[in-house]
């Protein structure tokens, strides 16, 4: 902010500063004197600004400490955020792998279950060949030696 003097101040100012002490005269001291009380003026009102700003500072330096400790939790939120979701990306591509694997080998069960099928109705053509093939046959030779054994007792 600037002084701020007096108009008739700022143009007597530079007689007496550009003569030396021993020369200078009674108008050249009220002059200085003028400029020095003036000065102490000026610096008084400015420590009385700052005085009066001195619990504002205080409420502004609590601010921006409350300010600072928002923005590192958000800082940390975002590192959090940014993990997770590089942790749901990975997740999300070893899902799209699984899929695909799932999706192969769905198709190669397609052809694996239709050759058990085949395999499971020939051995149900086989096994009912046998009940009546050579099963019946010797069911039927069973039950024939076994009364022939009852007689000879």
């Amino acid at each position: 902010e600037k002084a701020q003097l007096e108009d008739s101040l700022i143009q007597c100012i530079s007689l007496p500063l550009m003569k030396k002490p021993e020369a200078r005269g009674k108008f050249d001291g009220v002059v200085l004197q003028n400029l020095e009380s003036t000065i102490q003026q000026k610096i008084a009102d400015l420590d009385a600004k700052i005085a009066a700003e001195g619990p504002g500072r205080e409420q502004r330096g609590a601010a921006v400490a409350a300010a600072q400790e928002a923005h590192d939790a958000a800082k940390a939120a975002k590192e959090e955020a940014i993990a997770a979701l590089k942790a749901a990306e990975e997740a999300e591509e070893a899902a799209k792998d699984d899929a695909a694997a799932a999706k192969k080998s769905e198709k190669g069960l397609g052809a694996e279950l239709k050759k058990a099928a085949k395999t499971l109705e020939e051995a149900k053509a086989a096994l009912e060949s046998f009940q009546t093939g050579p099963l019946a046959a010797f069911k039927e030779l069973l039950e024939r030696s076994a009364p022939a054994a009852e007689a000879e007792e």
